[in-house]
């Protein structure tokens, strides 16, 4: 993965990928000092309202100072009692009722039905959801760091950034055209000090009926809360789509490379957190991200020490843990040329030893074609997920067993059956680091030396893949397969 930016930082504890995903959805959108959207021009946004109007948290809550200070009422019947008087229709149960509860059978007191200007209505409620859902994960971001000074990522909403805040929530006005405004003292305001202030934020129910309903609303306000709304509870209930990851992935924290990287990065990134979410202890932090360093997390457990990776090259911290090179030429050509069927090294029958040998014939002339004709030899394997379990690490790291996990996000079988290969050859090629050992007696470079290989002691692996509809059976021999709505199991905790 590449960083957004060379000061970014990212040492934060996130709980969950949602988390994650929910500091990336308010910094949707551009932070803007006009003062109607028609002014605002979003270049690069996918989220649009039911009308095609390219939004953004970032917009929407600059906005919001200016659009708040007339929200629209909606008229509501409600019942009250006049003495002497009757406005409107006679609600005679009502009356009735009202007079034997007061004792005042025969008074001029008559319980009326009227229509009032109301905010409790479903349009208000989706905003207030909004603004306090925003308000949690800002807040939640604030107690999860002791200072905001190295997370300028999230600079639009740091409190170092928001310096006019009260602790009211005051709204100050920019004192210059060009002054962006203090996005927290917004929603503070919004919250406390505005109309909103009178509906009962603990009390506001909105239900997704409700959110579709104003989502097709005739005011840009409510239209643009609801389907950020909409956004923010499918981020919630963990589905996001292709769609969800282009747009946070490409211009935030994480940007790979090209599209289909951006989306890989995401689900990569989901089943990393799944994975962790199997040990007791794992802690969601994650870590500088740096060209040559990609660790996302680092936890102790059973005396033993975890550190999980992303699109991995086998180095950390300046040292070798492991490689994932495939054979060199000369290696292949050995072996692709060899007759002697024995030096497969095994006790099998002739017969077994001879599809052997023709098993290896094939991968080995494929290795070669693939480079000395078709020109493609990788410098380096980098599995999508490595889990190490280590007795020590550091300058002479010590290795007590390995997880590798291949993620294909995808249905299709050509792509599956893709990742297959990969991930048996991550398996079958991962060695030992120069600088790094096996914890137990080990023979020979290769990190799983026993055979068959995917039952080696020190090696598990895993395949990740779009849905479980796309398996048609378990798991196979020590390999895990899961769908995307499927948990893994434990793994290297044994």
């Amino acid at each position: 993965m590449e960083p957004f930016a060379d000061d970014f930082t990212p040492n934060l504890k996130v709980s969950s990928l949602e988390e994650l995903l929910e500091y990336y959805f308010l910094l949707t959108g551009e932070v803007s000092n006009q003062t109607s959207r028609s002014e605002v021009n979003l270049s690069e946004s996918i989220i649009e309202d039911t009308y095609g109007v390219p939004i953004g948290v970032l917009d929407f809550t600059s906005l919001l100072a200016n659009r708040i200070r007339s929200l629209d009422p909606e008229i509501q019947p409600a019942t009250e009692i006049f003495r002497g008087e009757v406005r409107g229709r006679i609600n005679w149960n009502q009356t009735i009722k009202h007079r034997y509860n007061t004792g005042d059978s025969n008074s001029q007191v008559f319980a009326c039905q009227v229509q009032k200007p109301s905010l409790d209505s479903p349009r208000n409620r989706v905003l207030v959801e909004l603004l306090t859902q925003i308000e949690k994960i800002f807040t939640r971001f604030d107690n999860r760091v002791s200072t905001d000074e190295s997370f300028e990522w999230f600079r639009p909403w740091l409190r170092s950034r928001n310096q006019s805040e009260t602790t009211t929530g005051r709204y100050d006005e920019p004192h210059e055209p060009t002054e962006s405004p203090n996005l927290r003292a917004v929603i503070k305001t919004a919250l406390n000090q505005s109309q909103l202030s009178a509906l009962n934020r603990k009390s506001v129910e909105v239900s997704d009926k409700e959110v579709r309903q104003v989502q097709f609303d005739r005011t840009p306000l409510y239209r643009e809360a609801a389907e950020l709304l909409a956004l923010h509870r499918r981020l919630k209930r963990g589905k996001f789509d292709e769609d969800i990851a282009r747009s946070f992935l490409g211009s935030q924290v994480v940007h790979p490379p090209n599209d289909t990287e951006m989306i890989s990065t995401l689900f990569e990134m989901y089943w990393i957190f799944k994975l962790m979410d199997t040990f007791e202890h794992a802690e969601h932090r994650l870590f500088e991200m740096k060209e040559d360093e990609d660790l996302i997390g680092q936890w102790r457990e059973n005396d033993s020490t975890y550190l999980i990776f992303n699109d991995w090259d086998g180095t950390y911290d300046g040292n070798e843990y492991l490689s994932f090179d495939l054979p060199s030429t000369e290696n292949l050509t050995a072996s692709a040329n060899s007759d002697n069927a024995d030096e497969v090294g095994n006790s099998n029958t002739p017969v077994e030893n001879d599809v052997h040998h023709r098993l290896g014939f094939v991968l080995a002339n494929k290795y070669l074609i693939e480079r000395q004709v078709l020109g493609h030899n990788p410098t380096q394997k980098t599995p999508d997920i490595v889990l190490l379990r280590c007795e020590e690490i550091g300058a002479s790291p010590v290795i007590e067993s390995v997880f590798i996990g291949e993620v294909k996000h995808s249905t299709n079988a050509q792509t599956l059956r893709e990742g297959t290969l990969q991930l048996l050859e991550y398996g079958a090629f991962a060695r030992i680091g120069d600088d790094a050992k096996l914890s137990v007696e080990h023979n020979g470079p290769y990190l799983a030396s026993d055979s068959p290989i995917i039952d080696s002691p020190n090696l598990e692996l895993g395949y990740f893949v779009g849905h479980r509809n796309a398996l048609s059976g378990d798991d196979f021999a020590n390999i895990q397969v899961r769908g995307f709505d499927q948990s893994p199991t434990e793994v290297l905790q044994s």
